[in-house]
Order: C-alpha cells, then sequence, then structure tokens
C-alpha cells in the first residue's frame, strides 16, 4: 500500500517496478497506491505492462479512509528518491502507517529510515528495484505480525512522533533555563 502524493521526490516508481519481481514469485501480491501526483503516468505505464490487477491506481481518499486501507495492509510503502534534495526528509506517511500499526518498506535516506531500521518498525532499503522488491516479498509473506508487534508500532509512534511527543520536547527546549 503506497498513500499519498508519488511525485519525482519520493520516486515511488521505485515500487511499481518491484512488483514485476514480487508477481513472479508471489502470483496474488497486489500493490494499491492510493493518492496523485506527478509519478501518476509512470505508474499508469508500470501497470499497464503488469498482469491485470498486480498495480491498483486509486484516487486520494479521507485520512479515514486511508486508515483504512493501511490497517488491511501488508506493509505500506514509502519513498525517499536520493540526491534531489530531500534526504532530510521526515515523510508522514510513515508515521500515518505506523499509527495503525502497520510496517514500513522504506525505499531511500533519511532520519525516518534509520527510526524505520533501528526501532524494528519493518524495513529500510536503498531506493533500487532488487532492494525494494525483496523487502516488498518479505512483507507480504511475514503479514503485520501479531498484536504486540502491531501494538509495538503504533505505541512508537505515540511515544516518539505524536503531536503530544514532539510538543512536550518542542517545550522542554523552549521552558529550558
Amino acid at each position: 500500500m503506497y498513500a499519498g502524493t508519488a511525485s519525482e521526490w519520493q520516486g515511488a516508481e521505485v515500487f511499481a517496478e518491484a512488483m514485476r519481481e514480487v508477481v513472479r514469485e508471489e502470483p496474488d501480491a497486489r500493490l494499491v497506491f492510493l493518492g496523485q501526483g506527478s509519478s501518476w503516468p509512470a505508474l499508469q505505464r508500470i501497470q499497464a505492462q503488469l498482469p491485470t490487477g498486480a498495480i491498483e491506481l486509486r484516487p486520494l481518499v479521507p485520512p479515514a479512509e486511508a486508515a483504512a486501507w493501511l490497517r488491511g495492509a501488508a506493509a505500506a510503502l514509502v519513498s525517499v528518491r536520493p540526491g534531489v534534495g530531500y534526504d532530510f526528509a521526515y515523510p508522514t506517511k510513515v508515521i500515518a502507517a505506523l499509527a495503525t500499526g502497520t510496517p514500513v518498506v522504506f525505499a531511500g535516506p533519511g532520519p525516518a529510515a534509520q527510526d524505520v531500521q533501528e526501532h524494528d518498525l519493518g524495513a529500510a532499503v536503498p531506493h533500487e528495484v532488487g532492494a525494494v522488491a525483496e523487502a516488498m516479498l518479505a512483507a507480504v509473506r511475514a503479514g503485520r505480525g501479531d498484536a504486540a508487534v502491531i501494538d509495538h508500532r503504533a505505541a512508537w509512534v505515540r511515544e516518539h512522533r505524536s503531536l503530544a511527543a514532539t510538543g512536550d520536547r518542542a517545550a522542554d527546549v523552549v521552558l529550558a533555563p
């Protein structure tokens, strides 16, 4: 599941390209994009080259509906294309997915990749088709995990990246002597 904008900064095409390898090994795997963006025409071209149903392209939906899609996904796919000036970015897609307990497959550089790797929140891989395909296959085969693992992801967001947590850290800085 990829939820959100797909543009030249994200390089979401890497997930669509990886589906070529994924469907070879897991023919029933399906990749759903909920969103919009400048990458949509490229995603449509890749979709047309794959078996029917391997990739679904859907328009943006309200946040509650996107959360329902995420809760039903084996993994949320998030990317930052390296070297285009966004290597520092922390995509909100990561937080939205983890808040539902869904693991993240993160492709690319940055602090979100580091969090995913260090805190067992999914998989962080280079923004490269082969590595992404391997991570996607592992996610499809593993599923979301048991209740404790799902709860761990959501709790991590509450503790480290929620508005309350970041607000508390900001207040500590402002109020520090």
